[in-house]
């Protein structure tokens, strides 16, 4: 996803392809090793086979992309809900190892989401994700006080998207 001057939003779709050969190349063809390892090294310290994700956003394009972006890292078991309310009953039934969540959505709010995933002790370690398009930094302050894990602005990248969740996998405690 990236923000075209003066066109609004671009969307590029990724292929179906194995995460090395996605991670192996940036957006625009080139190669950058820096990049690859580290992407590389993250897929490494996260199961792939088992990891669960779960992305809720109230459009529907917003998250089949970063459905799009989360298959091209090797994960495949992605879940997608429409609002936090959706969100909680996936909750409910399933285990996640992330959860990506879009802050302004009805008739449950992203914020809203993240303070019942604090509160419930089920889902209280969850990695938890806030996107959004407003750039307000008394609200990344709110989430972060929150519990949110991390904050992601739109529109963002796959190599974005894999810096956070480079992070994530660094913070979680040792088996």
């Amino acid at each position: 996803m990236q923000n075209l001057i003066g066109r609004g939003n671009g969307y590029r779709r990724l292929p179906d392809a194995p995460a090395q050969l996605l991670i192996a190349k940036t957006l625009n063809g080139t190669r950058d090793t820096g990049m690859v390892d580290r992407a590389l090294e993250v897929l490494a310290m996260l199961d792939v086979r088992t990891a669960r994700m779960l992305v809720v956003d109230d459009s529907r394009t917003t998250r089949r992309i970063v459905t799009s972006m989360i298959h091209g890292f090797g994960i495949w078991q992605v879940d997608e809900a429409c609002d936090g309310a959706e969100a909680l009953d996936l909750l409910d039934r399933r285990h996640y190892s992330l959860l990506i969540s879009d802050w302004r959505m009805a008739p449950m709010s992203g914020f809203e989401l993240l303070i019942a995933v604090r509160a419930n002790p089920k889902t209280r370690g969850l990695p938890f994700l806030m996107i959004t398009a407003e750039n307000d930094y008394g609200e990344i302050i709110n989430a972060k006080s929150a519990g949110a894990t991390s904050y992601l602005m739109k529109p963002f990248t796959m190599e974005t998207l894999n810096a956070k969740l480079s992070r994530f996998v660094e913070a979680r405690p040792a088996a």
